[in-house]
């Protein structure tokens, strides 16, 4: 146990040691983009290296933080590893391509890494005890409801599907609120309650024979997702289902299982960008690998925008924290400008590309440079990995299920709005409570009361 400790101490101080020495080479001179990219990919996979190991093969949320951090803001770094010069590095992919001045991708580069520094030391606070998955005796009801809803949340996503693909592609669901009239108020609500039900019956049910088959019935039923909404949220809410899966049932993240995670999520991605954008064929230049790191990499343009451009949005911070709490009651087209950063910088960067349904997402980051520079960083990562750790103990019921869609919305932090894991609480949790409460109506109208009545007889 002590050895397991220290090399994860050991792993854990290689990202301390890179803003160190990247701050070292900087006093020196001005780094090459190719140095820059090295120091940046040492430091993250280290990051997420030590993670893997502190939390007994990647069994806590932190690790899926650090995995999505790599990809979405360290993606076009990676690809060095692969013989890539690093010159994505420095590319802002918003509108035309530009490459970022030297010191906006140094300043870039110490930020994610003290991120992802912070991160990473708070999975060095230890392990939680395993717990033991329970049943809820309302998981029978949550199953049925998940069933009768199920027709419901894929006619919603077929119609969708139908609807961008009639409209020119799939920036026509984010030009009006059409989609969402058409469809109707019944397979909306239901597509929420189908989603709220599985949520609840997975963390309800303790039996791994009755769960697997639902378990194959919904990620099927999920992909459909993709065909209509954002890849990144895809794949960070059926990873945060696998690591709640492996929490209750044992097993952890092999480099085996990892590899083969990692060529499923590339292939599938590739192939949803053909389906989704109506291209012709799948993008074959260069690797694929490196292709889709470099585009799943674009969120890092979102950080360095902020620090290349700070007459734009400097003393916005607090303004973009509190205008996001309108996020769910505000249609993307009746979004005004000054509301959102995710906005405000995709009019900056590219308003004839916004104007069409374009838009450069968020970060963590970059609304956490905003509000505190340097110490919101680090206090604000700090505060992000503590969450991550509590929140990996709620593994059963209604608190497991209401945990579950916060923690989706922290692993989606590296491409959302500080707000996310909150919008993911005010989504999912009433019509949980709802069934919830139904459920435990149904139980004791048809079990308790029953029973209470006999023996009063």
């Amino acid at each position: 146990m002590k050895t397991s400790i220290s090399n994860s101490v050991m792993l854990a101080f290689i990202p301390w040691l890179c803003i160190a020495l990247y701050g070292l080479a900087l006093e020196l001179g001005s780094p090459s983009t190719s140095l820059s990219a090295w120091f940046l990919t040492v430091g993250l996979l280290s990051a997420l290296a030590s993670t893997w190991h502190a939390t007994g093969g990647g069994l806590g949320p932190s690790f899926l933080f650090l995995s999505t951090t790599t990809i979405f803001l360290g993606g076009r770094a990676l690809p060095v590893l692969l013989g890539d010069d690093g010159a994505n590095l420095a590319i802002i992919g918003f509108g035309e391509e530009f490459a970022a001045l030297p010191s906006t991708v140094a300043s870039y580069v110490l930020a994610v890494l003290l991120s992802a520094a912070c991160v990473s030391s708070t999975a060095l606070l230890g392990q939680h005890e395993p717990i033991q998955p329970t049943r809820d005796i309302r998981a029978d009801f949550y199953r049925a409801c998940f069933l009768l809803t199920l027709p419901l949340y894929l006619y919603k996503n077929f119609y969708y599907f139908y609807y961008l693909i009639s409209n020119g592609g799939y920036l026509a669901i984010y030009q009006g609120t059409e989609h969402t009239e058409g469809v109707g108020i019944a397979p909306r609500v239901g597509s929420l309650l189908c989603l709220a039900a599985f949520t609840l019956y997975f963390f309800s049910e303790s039996d791994k024979i009755r769960l697997r088959p639902l378990l194959v019935l919904f990620g099927l039923a999920f992909c459909t997702e993709l065909l209509i909404g954002l890849r990144g949220k895809f794949f960070s809410t059926v990873l945060t289902f696998l690591l709640f899966y492996k929490l209750r049932n044992g097993g952890h993240f092999s480099f085996q299982h990892m590899w083969r995670l990692a060529l499923t999520v590339v292939a599938l991605s590739l192939t949803v960008q053909v389906l989704r954008e109506q291209q012709d064929a799948i993008p074959v230049e260069g690797q694929p690998l490196s292709l889709f790191l470099t585009q799943q990499g674009v969120s890092a343009g979102v950080l360095m925008s902020v620090i290349q451009y700070p007459y734009a949005f400097a003393g916005q911070g607090l303004h973009y924290l509190q205008q996001q709490f309108l996020v769910p009651f505000i249609p993307q087209p009746e979004v005004q400008p000054g509301m959102f950063l995710a906005d405000d910088l995709s009019i900056f960067m590219m308003p004839e590309a916004y104007a069409l349904g374009f838009g450069t997402g968020s970060s963590y980051l970059a609304e956490l440079a905003l509000l505190g520079g340097w110490i919101g960083i680090a206090l604000g990562s700090l505060l992000v990995g503590l969450a991550l750790r509590r929140l990996g103990r709620y593994c059963n019921g209604l608190g497991g299920a209401l945990a579950f869609w916060v923690v989706a919305g922290l692993v989606f932090y590296p491409r959302a709005m500080l707000h996310e894991p909150l919008f993911q609480l005010l989504r999912y949790a009433p019509p949980m409570l709802l069934l919830w409460t139904v459920a435990g109506a149904w139980i004791w109208l048809t079990r308790i009361h029953p029973r209470i009545k006999a023996t009063e007889a």
